[in-house]
């Protein structure tokens, strides 16, 4: 069901961002996606005619993006069986943490934000393997309540 991928997409992504936050305020070596990502969104303005979104509103809208963003990707694990739904969702979940540790070193994007140590590296990667399993679970439990109907 498209509706169960898409809502545990966003409960997914949620996850994330939720385990994200506690992390960094926690945690000092934890990764801070949220730099990163308001980072990447401003580099991406300024190339637009838009330039910008402004200082005050650039957390909110990077915010909304990534819930977005990271909503749709962890979809993705419904696609096919749903024998290795959480397969794929694992498998998703480590393909993106490791984008999220490698791609920055080879962009413009400040690399440190993720992969300052080997703990931040390990904290990225278990984040978005944590909300993509969650992804998993709230696409498993939706599908059981769909079908009771």
């Amino acid at each position: 069901m498209k509706g169960a991928a898409m809502a545990g997409g966003v409960i997914g992504a949620c996850v994330l961002t939720a385990l994200h936050e506690l992390t960094r305020n926690v945690a000092h070596k934890a990764p801070r996606l949220d730099l990163l990502g308001m980072q990447a969104l401003a580099k991406g303005l300024s190339k637009t005619p838009l330039k910008s979104v402004g200082d005050d509103n650039l957390h909110d809208v990077t915010l909304a993006g990534d819930i977005i963003s990271n909503g749709m990707y962890f979809s993705l694990a419904a696609a096919g069986s749903k024998k290795n739904l959480f397969l794929r969702a694992g498998l998703l979940g480590a393909a993106a943490g490791v984008a999220a540790v490698c791609v920055p070193q080879h962009t413009a994007l400040n690399s440190k934000h993720t992969s300052r140590t080997l703990t931040t590296k390990a904290l990225t990667v278990g984040l978005y393997m944590a909300g993509s399993l969650a992804a998993a679970a709230a696409i498993r439990l939706l599908e059981r309540v769909s079908d009771r109907k």
